[in-house]
């Protein structure tokens, strides 16, 4: 009896996802229409569990159908970005810093410095909040590895616009994406060094710095901005390169990963204050754990 309730039990599991599928589809469906047609661009809940859903399934397939109208109703004419090229081939290229990213990187980590940021908890009653980071005694051994600013204020820093506009972020993401491009996402965060221990793994796997792969849109593009210089020490930004055109089906799961395959090699987003690390994220990623410092990020999702 055991035997036949372990055999049944995924033919169960696929029954489930085919009428999830099949029950689903029209709301899918609709809401689609709405942001594809709309100025709203946003979607349901249920339509984002189900495109991760189709994405898994179809191992990618499924959003290379999907953002074709996206392509065709607000196409980019005329835009071409030489970075589109690498993103496109490799999932991701790097931008060097430059006197003026540099510059803007320092201002935007001096506003930040008066913010104020909690603790990334996936219990929010359980979340700490700190008045800023420079009122934190203890920056090294934390209880959760990252630290996070509220978006609405980091939208409100000018350098944040100045420095995308200087970077003509929007037109590498207009290049790659095939359409016009809107941004979805502006957030700051810091990676800190943890204190190691039973729960470790599950508080890693909830601030993304467990091997996964985002399924945010349709078609997306994220820009990493080193606010501070970036190495061993305080947790890179990984990527396994070449992922986002296709990889082994297990990697398709909708999970997180303790190990990757012996022959994924991550590229590292290591650089000065100002350097840029942009990636299409529905390759396998994760965000660095830091070791002995902390680091400040700037994320801009398009």
């Amino acid at each position: 009896m055991a035997l036949f309730s372990h055999c049944l039990m995924p033919n169960l599991k696929y029954i489930k996802k085919v009428l999830y599928l099949f029950l689903y589809f029209p709301i899918f469906l609709v809401d689609y229409l709405i942001s594809l047609f709309s100025d709203h661009h946003t979607s349901l809940f249920l339509s984002y569990n189900y495109m991760r859903l189709i994405y898994s399934l179809t191992r990618g397939a499924s959003n290379v159908f999907l953002a074709l109208p996206y392509k065709l109703i607000y196409r980019a004419v005329g835009v071409y970005s030489p970075f589109s090229d690498e993103i496109k081939e490799f999932g991701f290229t790097k931008i060097e810093p430059t006197l003026i990213s540099k510059e803007l990187a320092h201002k935007i980590k001096f506003r930040c410095n008066s913010l104020p940021l909690y603790e990334a908890k996936k219990n929010i009653k359980d979340r700490k909040e700190f008045s800023c980071f420079g009122d934190i005694q203890n920056k090294i051994n934390f209880t959760v590895p990252r630290l996070k600013y509220y978006d609405s204020d980091i939208a409100s820093i000018k350098e944040v616009w100045e420095l995308i506009d200087v970077l003509k972020l929007n037109k590498i993401a207009a290049s790659y994406l095939g359409c016009d491009p809107i941004i979805t996402t502006l957030s700051s965060w810091y990676v800190v060094p943890l204190i190691q221990d039973d729960k470790s793994d599950e508080l890693y796997d909830y601030t993304a710095q467990s091997y996964h792969y985002d399924m945010d849109w349709i078609s997306f593009l994220k820009v990493f901005i080193n606010l501070d210089k970036v190495d061993d020490s305080n947790g890179a930004f990984e990527y396994i390169p070449c992922t986002h055109r296709g990889r082994s089906s297990e990697y398709y799961r909708d999970v997180r990963f303790k190990d990757l395959d012996r022959h994924s090699n991550p590229e590292y987003a290591f650089g000065d204050v100002g350097s840029i690390f942009l990636a299409d994220t529905s390759g396998l990623h994760r965000d660095g754990r830091a070791i002995s410092s902390c680091r400040q990020v700037l994320m801009i999702e398009f």
